[in-house]
This record gives structure tokens, C-alpha cells and sequence, in this order.
């Protein structure tokens, strides 16, 4: 992702942005603004993150931000490197942390793919996610 990309999507979203972030670009926000980061990367038409490939959770035990919760998404519109004849276009990480106990507010009515994944995750870590569409 080009230097200029990163700096646009900061400046539409705000947030801690790392463009060096270790397995894409990550953006860091608060877990009360999640869902408006993602709306926004999902609807803006410079974005298009339309497609969340994955979430992941990293239990620190014993920290007070205990679970760090990471929302992979990718633009489909945004073509940019060809790999295998397959075009990929960037991908991003929006990242959040949580304390013991605490829940997020579901991104199932942007990412129906969000539906299982956060049912994993709430499974196996116990956190909750609120507003769920089915």
C-alpha cells in the first residue's frame, strides 16, 4: 500500500495508523469506534473494503487490555498486485483491544462473513458481540 494511500485512509478515519503493521497495514481505534471504521473503509468509494477475509484474537492473560481483536479486510475494487493470475487489491487491519468482560457491537450487517467468525470467537475468548444480524 503506497504512503499517499495510508495517509488518506488516516485522515478519513483518524486512529493510530502503522503502514508497516506485521501482516498488513494496521489501524489501531477505539472499541467503541470499530463499526464506524469499518463502515467507512467498507462504503467510501477511494475504499471499497468490502470483503473481511478474517478475524483474530491475542489473549495477553494478565494485562489489562487483555484481547486484541484484529478485523482483516481487503478492497475487491481497488485491483493492485497480481499474484497467480489472481489480482489482489490492498488489505488492511483494524485493530482494537478489549478488557476482560468487555463486548463489541457486530459488523455481521457489513461482513456476513463476520456471522461465523464471530461466533468462534465469543466460543473460544467469551467475548460478546452485540447487534448481531442473522
Amino acid at each position: 500500500m503506497d504512503s499517499e494511500f495510508a495517509s488518506k485512509i488516516q485522515a478519513v478515519v483518524g486512529g493510530d495508523f502503522d503502514p508497516c503493521g506485521g501482516f498488513a497495514p494496521t489501524l489501531d481505534v477505539h472499541k467503541t469506534q470499530v463499526v464506524r471504521v469499518l463502515a467507512i473503509l467498507h462504503a467510501h468509494p477511494d475504499f471499497k473494503f468490502e470483503f473481511l477475509t478474517d478475524m483474530v484474537v491475542v489473549d495477553h492473560p494478565g494485562s489489562e487490555r487483555r484481547f486484541e481483536v484484529s478485523y482483516l479486510i481487503l478492497s475487491l475494487r481497488l485491483l493492485g498486485l497480481r499474484l497467480s493470475g489472481l489480482r489482489l487489491g490492498p488489505r488492511i487491519c483494524v485493530r482494537t483491544y478489549l478488557e476482560e468482560d468487555e463486548s463489541l457491537d457486530s459488523v455481521t450487517s457489513m461482513y456476513k462473513s463476520a456471522d461465523w467468525l464471530e461466533q468462534d470467537i465469543t466460543e473460544v475468548y467469551g467475548i460478546v458481540f452485540r447487534n448481531k444480524h442473522n
